[in-house]
């Protein structure tokens, strides 16, 4: 009896962790916190991102997202913050292109992952974070999978 409860526990926890849509708790998104840097990889890329992030209150997370060249200058940068309001996390991210940040809404959360979504914006409408093994891999996409991925390390 007391293995069937313990199965019946596990189940229903696992399902929950996976089929789990919403970022409840801080928790949920602190293991994003850190300096990353996008690893070498095999291409001789002549640009480095980076993102940093640190969690400066409950429910806000502040970041800032840049791109240097070979030479160290920085030739892009946005600041990032994710703020929860009422029970969901919000990414902004601001550009100096655009006047005000752009809002993306957290759609799925997960172990290690999480998803925001703004159908309203012409790219990313899509933004994912997941940690595996370590590594930071981002992902910026539209609707319909169009996009780039960059991986990153402490």
């Amino acid at each position: 009896m007391i293995r069937l409860i313990l199965t019946i526990t596990l189940t229903v926890t696992c399902f929950y962790t996976w089929s789990k849509t919403s970022c409840d708790s801080t928790y949920d998104i602190a293991w994003m916190a850190g300096n990353w840097q996008q690893q070498k990889s095999n291409k001789q890329s002549t640009k480095v991102a980076k993102e940093n992030w640190q969690q400066v209150s409950k429910d806000t997370f502040e970041g800032q997202g840049f791109t240097l060249d070979s030479q160290g200058k920085i030739v892009f940068q946005e600041s990032l913050r994710m703020v929860r309001m009422q029970q969901q996390w919000f990414y902004l991210a601001k550009v100096k292109d655009n006047k005000l940040p752009i809002a993306f809404e957290a759609v799925q959360c997960a172990n290690s992952f999480v998803q925001f979504k703004n159908t309203q914006h012409d790219f990313p409408q899509l933004l994912s974070y997941s940690l595996k093994n370590g590594l930071l891999t981002i992902e910026a996409k539209t609707i319909d999978g169009k996009g780039f991925s960059l991986v990153m390390e402490k």
